[in-house]
């Protein structure tokens, strides 16, 4: 069975545009996926919130 990381199934735009960024502010790809990770939980909690206030 062939393991692929999330990277690997990344559209090469993606990849590109995350190579610039990192370029752009000197980051390594760890880095850049903890602060996306970071964002998308962040965002998570926001469209949760706004389910939850929408069910009440």
């Amino acid at each position: 069975m062939t393991v692929k990381t999330a990277y690997a199934v990344l559209p090469a735009e993606v990849k590109a545009e995350a190579a610039a960024v990192r370029a752009e502010h000197a980051m390594s790809i760890a880095i850049l996926a903890r602060e996306f990770r970071s964002r998308v939980a962040v965002g998570e909690q926001k469209t949760l919130a706004l389910l939850n206030e929408i069910r009440r």
